[in-house]
């Protein structure tokens, strides 16, 4: 009885860290669109780059403003603006955004708007969001299924088991 009891536990355990671990995955996906949004309207706005950044940093996320700031000191301090952005994306918490930036360092090698940039970045977020919220409902629905046909198999074995006992 307690090896079930562990091993149900040990099961609830790897079910919620696999849970939140799904959970801060969405999270940072509607944070690197909400990101990109912000960004590419501080851009079409007529905002450099670093200036743009300085205005969107107090409205994002907080782990993320940190990694923002952070970057946007040491680019204070000499150190050129993409090259602290690319070191802020080795960081956990900000690693979505590598695709981004290097995005961004080849659209001003090319001469691409980078508000066109930013902003198709997230709407490739919002993509990447909406196809794991329908997967993740699409799990739901048939694990949901698999536990009636369970249940039946189950209730038509007692009616059978019942009946044979009557008899």
């Amino acid at each position: 009885a307690q090896k079930t009891i562990r091993s149900q536990n040990r099961f609830k355990n790897q079910f919620s860290s696999r849970l939140e671990q799904k959970n801060l995955e969405l999270q940072q996906l509607m944070n690197f669109a909400e990101f990109s949004d912000l960004f590419s309207i501080t851009l079409t706005a007529g905002q450099n780059p670093r200036a743009g950044l300085e205005k969107i940093c107090p409205l994002i996320s907080k782990n993320l403003s940190k990694l923002l700031n952070k970057s946007l000191e040491d680019n204070l301090y000499g150190k050129p603006l993409f090259l602290c952005l690319s070191e802020m994306t080795n960081h956990k918490d900000a690693k979505g955004l590598k695709p981004l930036i290097q995005q961004i360092e080849i659209g001003i090698q090319r001469g691409t708007p980078l508000s066109e940039i930013a902003r198709e970045f997230a709407n490739e977020q919002r993509n990447k969001l909406k196809n794991l919220l329908t997967k993740q409902a699409a799990n739901k629905e048939v694990a949901m299924l698999r536990s009636e046909e369970h249940t039946s198999e189950l209730q038509s074995q007692s009616t059978i088991s019942y009946a044979v006992f009557c008899l």
